[in-house]
């Protein structure tokens, strides 16, 4: 069964950003909840090995939390990217992974359920964004491949935008175009002030 996922059509400039991640997700039976930040079940590690052309991911600290990976309208195969290492690194502002790059999401804030929006660049030419969980035999402690959905319990509901950032170029001539519109016409209103038998 495919994770949830969303269609876009692929352009430059284009960013990932989270408005709310709320619910929480158990693994293994009768196991803790927690929230979409991951929890210390299990081994309290992730360690997952990448897998058909889509990369594991790495957590020292966290397991069960939510995770994404920008795909293009291709089959992904291997080799897959690097691994991202998130231990003592999920509190970024900005990230931009690369095409089945599996990257951390969590919450999508720079703390735990407080901080602001982080930005996730998407890579250039993706189409697709999936989202789950890494999960695996204890978590990949040891390391191991992906695995072991069927005992996870709970959901999580997120909300989220794939939108156009402005280029810096565009802003910069927005900006030209009307200081250069509003001095023509205070050079046209000073010409007709001073002299009223102009055109």
């Amino acid at each position: 069964m495919l994770p949830p996922s969303i269609t876009f059509a692929p352009a430059t400039g284009l960013v990932l950003t989270f408005s709310g991640v709320t619910g929480a997700v158990a693994c293994c039976v009768g196991g803790v909840p927690n929230g979409p930040d991951g929890g210390t079940s299990a081994s309290g590690t992730t360690d997952i090995t990448s897998f058909g052309g889509i990369s594991g991911i790495l957590h020292g600290n966290r397991t069960l939390f939510l995770v994404g990976v920008f795909l293009n309208d291709a089959e992904p195969a291997d080799p897959a990217p690097a691994r991202l290492n998130f231990t003592g690194a999920d509190s970024f502002t900005s990230l931009s992974p690369l095409l089945n790059q599996t990257f951390f999401i969590g919450d999508g804030l720079t703390g735990t359920g407080t901080g602001s929006a982080q930005q996730f660049f998407v890579p250039t030419g993706a189409t697709r964004l999936f989202l789950g969980f890494a999960d695996g035999f204890n978590f990949g402690n040891p390391t191991s491949p992906p695995g072991f959905y069927n005992d996870n319990s709970g959901s999580l509901t997120a909300t989220f935008a794939v939108t156009a950032v402005p280029e810096p170029a565009t802003l910069l001539l927005l900006g030209t175009g009307l200081a250069g519109t509003v001095g023509a016409i205070r050079r046209r209103r000073n010409r007709h002030d001073g002299d009223e038998t102009q055109p």
